[in-house]
C-alpha cells in the first residue's frame, strides 16, 4: 500500500478515466500478465525454501532466498511494474528509480532539482535534501490545512481505507511536526522576550506563537491596557468614570467617580485579558445563583440573561477545564455564604 499511496495526490480517485485511481486501475491491469509472472517465481522459490528447511540444509542458501521473497512480494504489491530495455527483466519503480535522473555521476533528478533551487536561494533558504515521500507529505498537509483539521477529508485525499491509518499518519507526519515547530518559536520568543524586555508577557508571546512578532503599535496598544483600572472582575476599563447608561442607567459622572456596577460583559468599554478567567467564572457563578432565586420569566426579560450570555461565550476563549473549574469553586463560596452574590450596585 505505501507505493499505492505515493501515486495518489488527487481526489475523484476513480471518477473519470484521467484521474490518478482511473490510471493506476488501468496501468495495474495492463501490467498483470508481469505480475502473475513475479507470483509464479514467488510460488517456486517458496516451494524450494520449503524443501530446504525440511532438510535443514544450507543456512546460507536459505537465507538468500528468503530474501528474494521479499524482493518478489514487494513488487507484486506494486502497480509500477516495467521490463527493462537492456536486461529484459521486470522491474517496480521505487525510491531510488523513480527520481533518477538518467544522467551520469550518479546523482539524483532531486538532487539536481535541490542544487538548481538552492543557487537562488541566501543562505539561510538553502534546501538540504528533498525525499519522494516529502511530496505526499505536502499534498497531506495542505488538504489537512485546507479543510480546518478533518481526517476523513485527508483520509478520502491519500486513499486510505481506516480511519485509524490516516490518524495514525497524521499523528507521525504533520500534527507532531507542527507541535515541534510551536514549540520552537514559543521557545525562542520566550529567550527574546528575556533577552530584550525583560520580562514574559503572555500575550505577546501567544502572539509570537501564532502570528509572528508583534509590532511597536502592537506592543504600545498592550501596555496601555495594562495600565487601565480593573474591574472586581480583574477586566480592565478604558473609561471607568463614565459608564453606558445601558450599564448604569442611574449614574451621574462627574470626572472622578468610578463606575460601581461593573457589569463588564455588557460594558463597551471592557478590555479582558488572559487573567481575567477567575472573574468571569466568578460572575458565571453569580449570575446562575441569581437566576436560581428569581423566576425564569423574570429573569429573561431583564438584562442577567444577555450577561449571562456574553461571560460564558468569552470564557470559551479560556481553557474550558479550567474554566469549568473555576465556576464551581465560585458555586460551592457562595452556596456556603463565603461570598455574596452581586447583583446591579457593585457593592
Amino acid at each position: 500500500m505505501g507505493e499505492f499511496d505515493l501515486a495518489i495526490g488527487a481526489e475523484g480517485l476513480f471518477k473519470t478515466q484521467g484521474s490518478p485511481g482511473g490510471i493506476i486501475s488501468e496501468l495495474i491491469r495492463r501490467t498483470e500478465p508481469l505480475r502473475n509472472k513475479l507470483k509464479n517465481e514467488l510460488n517456486l522459490l517458496e516451494r524450494r525454501i520449503n524443501e530446504l528447511g525440511f532438510s535443514n540444509k544450507s543456512p546460507e542458501t536459505l537465507h538468500s532466498l528468503r530474501l528474494q521473497t521479499q524482493k518478489l512480494r514487494l513488487g507484486i504489491a506494486s502497480p509500477w511494474l516495467f521490463v527493462t530495455r537492456h536486461s529484459q527483466s521486470i522491474q517496480w519503480l521505487n525510491e531510488a528509480s523513480a527520481i533518477s535522473s538518467g544522467k551520469s555521476g550518479g546523482s539524483t533528478f532531486l538532487e539536481e532539482l535541490v542544487q538548481d533551487i538552492n543557487q537562488m536561494q541566501p543562505e539561510d533558504m538553502k534546501i538540504h535534501r528533498i525525499n519522494g515521500s516529502d511530496f505526499r507529505d505536502a499534498f497531506a498537509a495542505s488538504v489537512y490545512s485546507g479543510s480546518g483539521g478533518l481526517v476523513l477529508h485527508v483520509m478520502k485525499a491519500l486513499g486510505h481505507r481506516s480511519l485509524k491509518s490516516t490518524q495514525v499518519y497524521l499523528d507521525n507526519n504533520i500534527i507532531n511536526e507542527q507541535a515541534d515547530k510551536l514549540y520552537s518559536k514559543f521557545s525562542d520568543s520566550l529567550w527574546h522576550e528575556i533577552k530584550i524586555s525583560k520580562r514574559v508577557e503572555p500575550s505577546v508571546l501567544a502572539k509570537w506563537a501564532r502570528d509572528g512578532q508583534p509590532s511597536d503599535d502592537e506592543r504600545l496598544r498592550l501596555n496601555s491596557y495594562r495600565m487601565l483600572l480593573r474591574s472586581r472582575l480583574d477586566i480592565g476599563c478604558k473609561n471607568p468614570t463614565q459608564p453606558p447608561k445601558t450599564v448604569a442607567p442611574n449614574f451621574t459622572a462627574d470626572g472622578n467617580t468610578l463606575c460601581p456596577v461593573q457589569r463588564c460583559t455588557l460594558c463597551e468599554h471592557a478590555v479582558v485579558f488572559p487573567e481575567s478567567i477567575q472573574g468571569l467564572a466568578k460572575r458565571v457563578a453569580e449570575l446562575r445563583y441569581i437566576k436560581s432565586r428569581m423566576s425564569i420569566a423574570l429573569f429573561l426579560n431583564s438584562s442577567f440573561d444577555e450577561e449571562l450570555n456574553n461571560t460564558e461565550e468569552i470564557l470559551k476563549f479560556y481553557d474550558s477545564e479550567k474554566a469549568d473549574t473555576e465556576i464551581e469553586k465560585w458555586i460551592d463560596l457562595i452556596s456556603k455564604n463565603k461570598h455574596r452574590a452581586i447583583e446591579f450596585d457593585g457593592l
